[in-house]
């Protein structure tokens, strides 16, 4: 009973502090060619900018607990993938693999116009920012998983022709 009081208590003051950092949050929209992606944006002013991508089956808000614990000295950017939030969802015929994920992650980074930026990514997120920072390495300053497990290995020149098919579906 008292662990089940203690966990209340916790939770209530999880909630409580992501509502200061949510009122906070300016949602931001790119629009792009299959629909429009949402996110939100906290300390727009900031110029190092940390691009956070969430997990399956989960939203930007996701992030929001984490975000009452890290220094405001950054910009951060969390993004509702394709059919997750506020995002666009594509066809049900359409899969949500990293691959089919990553044209979005660069169209996001173009359209904010980040040149070097840290990705941190949660399960799938974590997923899509390691094989994000593989294809491009020099927009990628750190990459940070959380709650992730990769294995993927490819001979060089499979890099350059994954980017090279990545780059032919933006």
């Amino acid at each position: 009973n008292e662990y089940k009081s203690y966990l209340r208590m916790v939770i209530h003051q999880i909630v409580k502090e992501s509502r200061l950092v949510l009122e906070r949050c300016k949602k931001i929209s790119i629009d792009i060619k299959w629909g429009s992606i949402k996110g939100i944006e906290v300390n727009s002013d900031r110029e190092d900018t940390v691009l956070m991508i969430h997990g399956f089956l989960d939203n930007a808000n996701s992030f929001l607990p984490l975000l009452t614990k890290l220094p405001d000295n950054y910009r951060y950017v969390a993004f509702d993938l394709p059919g997750h939030g506020h995002s666009y969802h594509r066809p049900k015929t359409t899969n949500s693999s990293i691959l089919n994920v990553l044209p979005e992650i660069e169209l996001i980074r173009r359209e904010l116009k980040l040149e070097k930026f840290t990705l941190v990514g949660h399960s799938f997120g974590a997923l899509v920012s390691y094989m994000y920072t593989a294809l491009y390495p020099e927009h990628v300053t750190r990459t940070v998983g959380i709650d992730s497990l990769f294995v993927y290995t490819a001979e060089p020149n499979q890099v350059d022709k994954e980017r090279w098919s990545m780059s032919n579906r933006i």
